[in-house]
């Protein structure tokens, strides 16, 4: 492959330039991973960038910033496929472009050489994601076999002569959460330890890229999904983020609204990538874990607030979900 080498994704990343900024810093460099800081009077935390093979670097963020913080960093000729677990954010760019990027949500930007990108981050709202880092030329190869299942846009964006800006974005699925989250609770270790990351940054690249398969095969009416089922989706999902404490089976929820449990599971599963229970999972341990950041409350008591009625169910079930137990998880 003649594209960008992993090191030079890294050194020229947008969402973190390596160089010295106004709130970030570089502090150390050691082989494959150079990690940056946030200034003091910024904020606390910051992101590793890491060289994972040719055509790959990564970022792993955690910080938090004291301000709405302002970052200007130009545009590489990177393709970015970010994965939100916490933190919102608001993007400027020139030409008049802009895009927001929720929690709980996966991307891909094309970002052109060139293209200046503001970056607008939240009062004390903890940034937690992991980008990859990609090279054009890299995954144009790596998807050839399966380009024409992918949306128009991704696949004129990848194969243009001249890269132009796009951002798309959706609900991150389970499987995506799961390896995010392995990421960033990874302690870097050469050698054979690299091969975790290598192995959850191409897990991270399949799950995006086959969630965008799926997105465009439902658009282009293989699975015939209207715009009223979408809406009972949606209806849905609200309905479980307001309940799901104890949230109503997908019998009663299917019949308050005016449908069937199959035909329910189907529209929410193609909306948002995940089974309604896996939903109601992903809500109880997103909520789990801000109380463990967040408070002091005993991990049974949490279990109890989001909807367990036993601890030990809980700590089985949030183990499983971000890949360490609550008390391992709060001292982090």
């Amino acid at each position: 492959m003649d594209g960008t080498n992993a090191i030079d994704l890294v050194q020229a990343t947008g969402a973190a330039d390596v160089s010295e900024t106004s709130a970030f810093y570089p502090t150390s460099h050691k082989g494959d991973v150079t990690s940056v800081r946030m200034k003091p009077s910024y904020g606390k935390g910051g992101y590793d960038l890491i060289s994972v093979s040719p055509g790959i670097g990564l970022a792993i963020s955690n910080f938090i910033s004291f301000n709405d913080h302002i970052e200007i960093n130009p545009g590489k000729d990177i393709v970015k496929i970010h994965f939100q677990i916490n933190g919102r954010g608001n993007f400027n760019l020139t030409h008049n472009k802009s895009f927001s990027v929720e929690d709980m949500t996966a991307g891909i930007l094309f970002h052109p050489q060139g293209l200046k990108k503001s970056e607008h981050y939240a009062k004390t709202d903890q940034q937690l994601a992991v980008t990859l880092l990609c090279d054009a030329i890299f995954l144009r190869e790596t998807l050839s076999e399966s380009m024409k299942n992918l949306p128009e846009v991704v696949i004129k964006s990848l194969c243009g002569n001249v890269m132009d800006f796009l951002y798309l974005s959706f609900p991150v699925s389970h499987e995506m959460t799961l390896a995010t989250q392995s990421l960033l609770h990874y302690r870097y270790q050469p050698g054979i330890g690299k091969l975790q990351l290598q192995s959850k940054s191409y897990e991270l690249l399949y799950e995006f890229f086959r969630r965008l398969e799926d997105l465009e095969r439902t658009a282009q009416g293989h699975n015939r999904i209207t715009g009223a089922d979408y809406e009972k989706a949606e209806q849905a999902r609200q309905c479980l983020e307001q309940n799901y404490v104890n949230p109503p089976s997908l019998i009663t929820l299917a019949h308050n609204l005016g449908t069937n449990e199959v035909k329910l599971a189907n529209i929410f599963k193609a909306q948002f990538g995940v089974t309604v229970s896996d939903y109601v999972q992903k809500i109880r341990m997103e909520n789990a874990q801000a109380l463990l950041r967040q408070t002091d409350l005993s991990v049974t008591q949490i279990a109890l607030d989001i909807g367990y009625g036993h601890s030990s169910n809980f700590a089985t079930a949030f183990k499983r979900f971000t890949g360490v137990s609550p008390r391992e998880y709060r001292t982090r």
